[in-house]
């Protein structure tokens, strides 16, 4: 029994041996110590572009939900819902999305990152990401960013794009530009001026119905945003003027002033022509009829 035991050890190859002739053959040579700490180190550099690309994501996505609970929506859309469809920045959703699956990935792929469950890496790769898109936010990189991707990339719908192509609007009573130099030793009121919008056409104002701090804002040649109606051929009867700020980022304290000043001036006009109301009669003046212009604007119906 012995010696057939010991005749069948000697016949047959160990694990050892058979691991040794392996390693011969295939010429299998050990992987330094350096490769997989390497690897180690770009699992977590990549996760870290990863939340770093998040962040910047959700940093402009941030500022363009923030910039729309301030903007005057009314002036543009039926609603504040239809308004926010249109200024979605689904692009950056999407990329955010994107990139916390892929850092969830990571973090699996590290060398203890089999010991943590989903829902402890996913909320620990959303914290990250969220205090880096604040900390971009404060330092205004969001909103930098955006703009220069919007100067640089003909496709790309920056916030300052969305917004002209939403206020550059004869047809639907809305126009973006800036004054022609006027005569200051003149009196404005009741004049028809100049005024070249962003696509370079020049338009003819009619001004009767603005109020002393709109007519003044117009003034200064600034670039401004006006609402109001055609009444011929590059002929404007202007019922609103707003500031048109454009190349910088407002804080959000700019913001809501800019949103109540718009409150503000809309209610006011709102009253001058529930007041006007009362008075009309058949017999009316023509400046009295062209009170009547501003008050047929579909805004003049949504602010209420």
């Amino acid at each position: 029994m012995n010696n057939d035991t010991l005749q069948k050890n000697t016949t047959t190859p160990s694990t050892s041996q058979r691991l040794l002739e392996r390693i011969e053959s295939e010429a299998i040579t050990p992987t330094p110590r350096m490769q997989f700490v390497l690897k180690q180190w770009g699992i977590w550099v990549v996760w870290g572009l990863t939340v770093l690309v998040g962040a910047i994501a959700l940093a402009v996505s941030g500022y363009v939900t923030l910039s729309a609970q301030y903007a005057l929506y009314e002036a543009t859309h039926e609603n504040f819902l239809t308004f926010f469809v249109a200024v979605m920045p689904y692009i950056w959703v999407i990329l955010f999305a994107l990139m916390t699956y892929v850092s969830v990935y990571e973090i699996k792929q590290t060398k203890r990152g089999y010991r943590y469950s989903t829902k402890f890496v996913v909320g620990s790769n959303l914290l990250f990401t969220v205090l880096g898109a604040l900390l971009l936010h404060c330092l205004g990189l969001g909103y930098a960013l955006d703009q220069k991707l919007g100067q640089q990339i003909g496709m790309y719908m920056s916030m300052d794009k969305m917004e002209q192509q939403m206020w550059q609007m004869p047809g639907e009573g809305r126009l973006i530009g800036a004054l022609e130099p006027v005569d200051p030793s003149n009196d404005s009121a009741g004049q028809v001026l100049n005024f070249k919008d962003v696509s370079g056409m020049l338009w003819r104002f009619n001004v009767d119905e603005l109020q002393e701090r709109e007519l003044l804002l117009l003034l200064r040649t600034t670039p401004v945003r006006v609402i109001g109606t055609t009444t011929s051929e590059f002929s404007f009867h202007v019922c609103g003027v707003f500031p048109w700020v454009v190349g910088k980022a407002r804080g959000r304290t700019e913001m809501k002033a800019g949103r109540q000043e718009f409150d503000t001036m809309m209610h006011d006009k709102m009253g001058k022509i529930e007041e006007l109301a009362d008075k009309i009669t058949d017999s009316e003046s023509q400046i009295a009829q062209k009170d009547r212009l501003c008050a047929r604007l579909p805004v003049m119906h949504r602010i209420r």
